[in-house]
């Protein structure tokens, strides 16, 4: 299981490997964060991760990396 029962499944992990073969230069990652939608709650946000620090958790399996603010993380619990 990786961080917090988040998981990244051999699908997952080569859909993120096809996803940062494209990436720009310096990208190590897949950043998946919470996005506020006003009133009708939050959605998922995706994003190519270049600047990773303290305040990001990461989850990775078969090379694939995920990057998760932390102050996301307790909404992702079980993806």
């Amino acid at each position: 299981m990786g961080l917090y029962d988040i998981t990244i499944t051999d699908e997952a992990a080569n859909q993120i490997q096809s996803l940062l073969d494209k990436a720009p230069d310096g990208t190590q990652g897949i950043r998946l964060s919470i996005k506020g939608t006003g009133c009708s709650g939050n959605t998922y946000k995706m994003d190519y991760a270049s600047d990773i620090g303290d305040a990001d958790d990461e989850v990775e399996h078969n090379g694939a990396k995920i990057y998760i603010p932390k102050t996301a993380s307790w909404m992702l619990i079980g993806t």
